[in-house]
């Protein structure tokens, strides 16, 4: 992810570069049994997937310092739990996480980065930090987060077509 980026959000809900990956496996009947990262990352992991394996290999301090284990204590630590997420993943103890979609990105850039007219088939202009991308499927939404590609042919909705999709599902 950017650091020209300050906040990513999925039908209004604030999303991580984890949530993101999980979704997608989520998208294709994977689940996610494992994470090894910052203390954070790791907490806000176990909020979605409650049994989660993870290893803790550091803990921020601030946007450019952090306390780290050793490598080879971090090594150590991720072959074991890693092997422990596998066994359990294989006995059907994790579920893929699923959101319904259709979807909507948002992506706020800490500058001022966006014009109306940058809003194409699938966009929508939020204000000078925001723009919003709308797609039928995750895949698309990822895509569009980590790559920047923009939705082609059927993936992509209108904002109209989305807001009309989104507030008629229940639930």
């Amino acid at each position: 992810m950017s650091n020209s980026v300050k906040d990513y959000r999925v039908n209004g809900r604030p999303v991580s570069e984890f949530d993101l990956a999980i979704l997608l496996a989520g998208q294709f009947g994977l689940p996610a049994p494992f994470l090894a990262g910052e203390m954070r990352a790791c907490q806000q992991a176990r909020e979605i997937v409650p049994h989660m394996v993870t290893v803790q290999t550091k803990e921020g301090l601030s946007d450019l310092s952090a306390l780290h284990l050793a490598p080879s204590e971090a090594r150590r630590l991720i072959r074991e739990r890693s092997a422990e997420a596998v066994e359990r993943a294989n006995a059907g103890e994790f579920a893929p996480v699923v959101w319904p979609g259709p979807y909507r990105l948002e992506i706020q850039m800490r500058a001022e980065s966006y014009k109306p007219e940058q809003a194409g088939p699938g966009m929508e202009f939020v204000n000078r930090h925001t723009m919003a991308w709308h797609a039928r499927d995750f895949a698309s939404v990822f895509e569009f987060a980590t790559y920047s590609r923009v939705p082609q042919g059927q993936a992509f909705l209108t904002p109209r077509d989305w807001r009309r999709s989104f507030r008629g599902r229940k639930g």
